[in-house]
């Protein structure tokens, strides 16, 4: 206003004697937004980020990130081996890898100078096996030329064929970065990247559809990246994860953790950051601007009892882990219930009737229809994979998936001594069950989506995760919420910058 006054003086003193035509300025104020993020994931982080890049000084977004743990970066969490990072290093505990073509992971590695590492250490030779409960169905060598020809033998062509699909769909997958527009539904991007048979069919029925595949590199190889993932077979979950499970090549972490690149995300955005609150209610609030225009605010209460109110709200959490009781839907997608172990010790070779050295380093167990040889039909455990050597013990750090709690009974069976053990249950991710348009979690939660959305709404990221769920998946879905704001608040007066990548001057 102080601006407005002065130029205002400016243009109605008198300049000279005669009387002049003036031709006046229109100054645009700035328009104030408030936006609350629940969750300090990889989805809420980069939420916040890209806010903070795209609406230019015409438009100021304020952003309030609440957190309801003490630490940012959500599954994705280190732990320190033996609670001593500085002797041992440290595990992943999470979200674990990525890879070269996800672009926002690559590109903050790089704008935050970050460090790219391998998630096992490279004195650790890793060599696949799959396990059967009394044989290794397929084991590789420390021979890549022999591991080839073996697999060219047991297989055929198929690894050449499975590779061509997965290229052809991951290829589709990456149109989505020059995607211009945002979406409100998702059966838009599904259609649009042409994913109807992969998210609609089992992988199990997608792949007897094509024809002339190895039932056994189905089995053996495809099921056990599936297992490994996503802790999932071939005939319960959809193609496009199965798919998704098989594009790990080239699989990169970052030195020090992955949970940095959310940190960064989080503290370059400039949000006000409450960790250690929990979201317990948001109510509606009609409240009206000068002009007499009714306008929708969100008011979000705390487990501390404090109340705010703001513009749009992004729920960057799964709905089943949050206290918002009334955005839940009938079509919430069940989570997948996943053990993470970590091991300190000296693998028991004997186990697996072999020597120490020709022990794989990563052990996937076997799914249907090979299940004959585990109690009950039920693999005790999915992965066992040695991540890790502790060089003043000769120990090796292992980390196991299980879709039940390992015993110390079965870990005795697998381990000849331990000298420490760490065990974390959570909801890892989605069951990537098949999915028809109408099954699909919304995406505005609330707010007019018949043209667009109106100037406030509360939006879900995590319905992307039933397409499938990797940190890289849950920063393009939140990308497309910050986009929807983009288009709705910069519409009016076309004052904002184009939105680009999202990056900004970053």
């Amino acid at each position: 206003m102080k601006l407005s006054a002065i130029l205002l003086l400016l243009f109605v003193a008198p300049l000279s004697s005669h009387t002049l035509e003036q031709t006046p300025i229109h100054v645009h104020p700035v328009v104030e937004k408030r936006v609350a993020i629940i969750g300090g994931g990889a989805a809420g982080t980069s939420a916040a980020f890209w806010l903070s890049n795209v609406f230019g000084s015409h438009i100021n977004v304020s952003t309030t990130l609440y957190e309801r743990d003490s630490y940012l970066g959500g599954r994705s969490i280190t732990v320190p081996i033996k609670d001593d990072e500085e002797s041992y290093g440290y595990m992943e505990l999470g979200a674990s890898i990525f890879v070269p073509v996800n672009y926002n992971l690559m590109n903050a590695t790089k704008r935050f100078n970050l460090t790219l590492t391998t998630l096992v250490d490279r004195n650790i030779s890793e060599r696949i096996g799959v396990w059967d409960g009394e044989q290794f169905l397929f084991q590789e060598t420390s021979s890549g030329w022999f591991d080839k020809v073996r697999a060219i033998w047991r297989y055929g062509l198929t690894p050449l064929k499975i590779k061509k699909i997965v290229s052809t769909i991951t290829g589709r997958w990456l149109d989505i970065y020059h995607e211009s527009s945002a979406f409100v539904h998702m059966e838009t991007i599904v259609d649009k990247l042409g994913l109807g048979d992969e998210v609609e069919m089992t992988a199990a029925e997608y792949y007897a559809k094509k024809g002339g595949l190895n039932e056994r590199y189905l089995r053996e190889i495809v099921q056990s990246a599936t297992r490994v993932n996503y802790g999932q077979n071939l005939d319960s979950m959809h193609a496009l994860g199965s798919h998704i499970s098989m594009a790990a090549a080239g699989a990169k972490s970052i030195k020090g953790g992955n949970f940095q690149i959310f940190e960064q995300f989080a503290l370059r955005s400039n949000a006000d950051i409450r960790l250690n609150t929990v979201v317990t209610d948001i109510q509606t609030s009609l409240e009206y601007d000068s002009e007499n225009r009714p306008i929708t605010r969100y008011i979000l209460e705390t487990d501390a009892g404090t109340m705010e109110s703001f513009d749009a709200v992004i729920v960057a959490a799964p709905l089943q882990s949050t206290n918002l009781k009334s955005f839940r839907r009938p079509e919430m997608p069940e989570y997948k219930t996943i053990h993470v172990t970590l091991i300190a010790g000296v693998p028991n070779s004997s186990y697996f009737d072999k020597s120490s050295i020709d022990v794989p380093t990563t052990i996937v167990t076997t799914g249907p229809p090979y299940v004959d040889h585990f109690d009950n039909g039920i693999p005790p455990w999915t992965t066992f994979a040695q991540h890790k050597i502790v060089h003043d013990s000769n120990e090796t750090v292992v980390k196991m998936f299980s879709e039940r709690r390992v015993t110390d009974e079965q870990l005795n069976e697998l381990f000849e001594s331990r000298s420490w053990t760490y065990r974390k249950e959570w909801d890892a991710y989605p069951v990537l069950k098949t999915l028809k348009s109408s099954n699909w979690m919304p995406i505005v939660l609330d707010g007019n989506t018949e043209n667009g959305i109106d100037t406030s709404g509360i939006f879900y990221v995590n319905s992307f995760e039933s397409l499938f769920s990797t940190m890289e998946s849950q920063t393009v879905a939140s990308k497309n919420i910050v986009r929807l704001l983009h288009q709705e608040w910069c519409a009016p007066a076309q004052d904002c910058p184009e939105f680009g990548d999202g990056w900004g001057s970053h």
